[in-house]
Order: structure tokens, then sequence, then C-alpha cells
């Protein structure tokens, strides 16, 4: 039965540091190297500094190139395994992924290219991604295509002159039949098709349920620290105002309280500001005299920590 492709190039990859040796990975990582230095130097042509947004596009772009290096590289490998010259199987394998490449580069200039539709400065600041990032994918996608495969038409030459040692083709094999063993279960999978789509589902149906449930936390954003500060009163329905009044005035004595006491090595009282709210609470849904709401404003966010 043909295995799957998926299970092949999925083995592949480790089995590269062996089949040619390390060469071959020095060349990935000086191409990586390369387009990072030609995407500085580009940088410094339009103007963009070393920042925070800069440093962050640099990081994305890592995976990007790294993957287009390891394409061409397999691809290369691919041809030459077939009994080609290393010169030959350079061209053959550049030619079979330049589209594959060229098009992934593509994507991720229009994709990036979107953010220069936003206005204002959001759309200023995130703009430097995109410059960031065509600069090294272009300097990438140039040393990838021009530059690479003749460093590993050298290693090819090289390890084709050399040999393969025993130990190393122990360890191919041993890839292999990982390899063999992915591709058997893939089989498996497909041939039994019903149970492993319910399988997925029910993945997928129990991992919704542990966010859904709250035994696993979801928050879009962290908390950040603010310059206010809310006391909310909630008493049994039924309360009367006067009696929420007499609580909120108690919290309001203490809080004069405390602040004049904190406040007497400081340039100025802690807090700035009171605001007292009646029949409002942000974290219950309903409304009445048995609820109240105390909003202060706090001179400085990090000295509101103390207290």
């Amino acid at each position: 039965m043909t295995r799957t492709a998926g299970a092949q190039i999925g083995c592949q990859r480790p089995s590269r540091f062996w089949g040619l040796g390390c060469p071959k990975i020095y060349h990935e990582v000086e191409d990586t190297l390369v387009s990072f230095l030609g995407g500085l130097a580009l940088m410094v042509l339009f103007g963009v500094s070393i920042n925070m947004i800069s440093m962050i596009a640099l990081l994305m772009a890592i995976g990007i190139l790294m993957d287009d290096a390891i394409v061409i590289s397999e691809s290369i490998e691919h041809e030459y395994a077939k009994g080609k010259t290393p010169g030959q199987a350079s061209i053959d394998g550049t030619k079979k992924v330049f589209r594959g490449v060229f098009s992934s580069y593509l994507t991720s200039a229009f994709l990036f290219g979107s953010l220069l539709m936003m206005k204002g400065d959001i759309g200023q600041i995130l703009g430097v991604l995109l410059v960031v990032l065509l600069s090294v994918l272009t300097v990438s996608l140039i040393e990838a295509m021009l530059v690479l495969p003749h460093h590993l038409k050298h290693s090819l030459e090289h390890a084709h002159e050399k040999g393969r040692p025993a130990w190393r083709q122990r360890i191919d094999d041993g890839f292999l039949r990982m390899r063999d063993a992915a591709g058997r279960a893939a089989d498996t999978a497909i041939r039994y098709r019903y149970l492993t789509l319910g399988l997925a589902l029910a993945m997928l149906v129990f991992s919704v349920g542990l966010i859904a449930t709250g035994m696993v936390k979801f928050k879009a954003f962290p908390d950040l620290e603010g310059n206010t500060v809310d006391a909310r009163v909630l008493l049994p329905q039924g309360t009367p105002l006067e009696e929420t009044e007499a609580v909120v005035q108690h919290l309001l004595e203490a809080l004069d309280k405390t602040n004049r006491e904190l406040s007497r090595n400081e340039l100025e009282p802690l807090v700035r500001n009171v605001q007292v709210t009646f029949g409002a609470h942000a974290d219950v849904p309903e409304n009445g005299a048995h609820l109240a709401t105390i909003t202060l404003a706090a001179s400085h966010g990090e000295r509101s920590e103390g207290w």
C-alpha cells in the first residue's frame, strides 16, 4: 500500500542532518544569518530602527525563511538521491520548488501588506512590521534561490567523494523505519476513517468543554494596572438606602484614614478623587438601593500597589 506523503515528509527533516552531515545544516543557518544581515541593511536604508516592533518582525521572519531554506535543501537532496550529479540535482531541485517558494513569498507580502491600509498611530506602528518582514524575506528569497543551491552543490560533491559512514547509514535506516511506521498508522486511520473522525470531534468537544466549564482559563488580554480602584458594595436585596449609605460612609472614613497615613511621606495625596455611585454594581446583573460603587483615582499607578 502506498504510504501517505505527509508521513514521508514528516520523517525527512530529522534525517537531513545525517544525510549530508553538518555542512548542509551550516548552509541553512548561513541563509538565515545572511537574510538577517541583509534585512538590517535595508532597515537602515528605509530609516527603520531596532525597537520592539522591528524585533517582533524579525522573530516572525525566522520561521518563514527557515522553511524556505529547508524546502529547497530537501528538494535538492531528493533529486541527488535519484542518481543525478550534484550540479544537476541542485538545478533540478531548485526549479522544482521555485513556484511554491515564490508563492509563499507573495502570500506573506500580500498578507502583511494589508497592514498599510490601517490608519492612525496603530497603522504607523504596524507598518514597521511590513518593512522589516519584506526586507528580510526578499533577501532570503534571493539567497535561497541563487546562493544556497551553489553551496549545497559543493556539499554534495564532498559527501559523494567521502562516502557515507556505517553509523550514519544505521541512523538513516532507523528514520526510514519510523517513516514506515507513521505510514502504517496513517493507513489505519484512513481505513477506519469514521472512527478517526469521531475521535477528532470528541477531542474538539472535550477541548471546548474545558474552556466552557472554566477548568482552563482564557483571557484575551492580561489585566493592566491603572490609576483607579473600585470598591463595590453588595447588600441583600430589599436593604433600604439608609443602610447602604451607612456602609458607604464607613468605607469612606476608612479610606480617608488610610490616605492620610500613607500620604505622610508623599509630595501629594495618594487619592486624588473619590466618586460614589448608588444602585450600580459591575459584577451583578441587578440594580437597586442595596448596591453601591466607590471609585477612587490614585495619583500614580505604581504607588497604589501598597494599599
